[in-house]
């Protein structure tokens, strides 16, 4: 039986990229089942890639700081009062 600290180092590795997934984000959830004793007795567990949310996410986030850089300037800049 493999032993869960050495389990969930290597479900650790895995998710922070230092295996094979090192450009990729993912999302894991593990669940232990255990018998009445205890000991876990089996595993289940899911890895989704999140790398297109992540991405998308950051694309939103900088389209915002450009919308908040226009809003400013066209509320501030371009209706101050003109010099006479």
């Amino acid at each position: 039986m493999v032993e869960i600290p050495k389990m969930q180092a290597a479900v650790e590795k895995l998710v922070t990229g230092n295996l094979l997934f090192s450009a990729s984000s993912y999302k894991h959830r593990i669940v232990f089942l255990r018998n009445r004793q205890g000991a876990a007795i089996r595993v289940v567990g899911s890895l989704k890639d999140i790398t297109d949310y992540k991405q998308n996410l950051i694309t939103i986030q900088l389209q915002n700081e450009k919308l908040r850089e226009i809003a400013w300037t066209q509320s501030h800049m371009a209706r101050a009062r003109l010099p006479v």
